[in-house]
């Protein structure tokens, strides 16, 4: 599997190799910051992320839909979208498309329903291939910083990104969801993986402080 996307996604990534490793996948990465799938600032996003999966030769890519993505008008997103897929499709690879967890208010300036509305379309053109995941079941339809009052964060405090806590939801969550659509995919037990070193990574304490309780 690889598990691709914005800086969302690079947050969460410790946290979903570690769960779907622990269930026996071969897992790679490759996140961007700043980046989703529309290309702007002159780079040629959609042939990185592209690249990988050629390179990789995954049997199924996860892309973690962007906010990046939404800020831009729907005719792009579109467009951009479709070289992605058809691009990812060549390579052999199903696609399952990730919605984005809910960013807080005053922080989302994007309209995220053009987002999910062209991912819709695309699983719904080729449902064999393409699946999309709805993680509002596992984040809720608004942002919260701890999701169960257990006082340990799974939302960083900029209101948009990920703590090792949540990390690890969205890895227990993933595998389920996975073993759903895919055979030999076994969730195991969280106390087999979710207090590995991944959990201490350099990322969960940028900014100083971001996911202390």
């Amino acid at each position: 599997m690889l598990w691709e996307g914005d800086s969302v996604a690079y947050d969460e990534a410790p946290g979903v190799v570690a769960a779907l490793s622990a269930s026996g996948l071969k897992v790679s990465e490759n996140t961007v910051l700043g980046f989703g799938v529309v290309p702007h600032d002159n780079i040629d996003i959609i042939k990185h992320f592209t690249d990988s999966a050629v390179q990789a030769k995954p049997s199924v890519v996860v892309y973690q839909l962007s906010n990046w993505d939404a800020q831009f008008a729907q005719d792009l997103q579109r467009s951009s979208f479709d070289s992605y897929v058809s691009k990812i499709r060549a390579t052999g690879a199903m696609l399952v498309l990730l919605s984005p967890p809910p960013v807080d208010l005053t922080r989302q300036t994007e309209d995220h329903s053009v987002l999910l509305a062209e991912a819709n379309r695309l699983a719904t053109l080729d449902p064999a291939n393409i699946i999309l995941l709805d993680s509002s079941t596992l984040w809720g339809t608004t942002y919260r910083r701890d999701l169960d009052g257990d006082g340990i964060p799974d939302r960083k405090v900029d209101g948009v990104h990920i703590c090792p806590e949540g990390a690890a939801r969205l890895g227990e969550w993933l595998v389920e969801q996975l073993g759903a659509h895919f055979s030999g995919v076994v969730p195991v037990p969280p106390s087999a993986w979710v207090t590995g070193p991944w959990s201490t990574d350099q990322r969960y304490n940028n900014p100083s402080g971001t996911c202390t309780p």
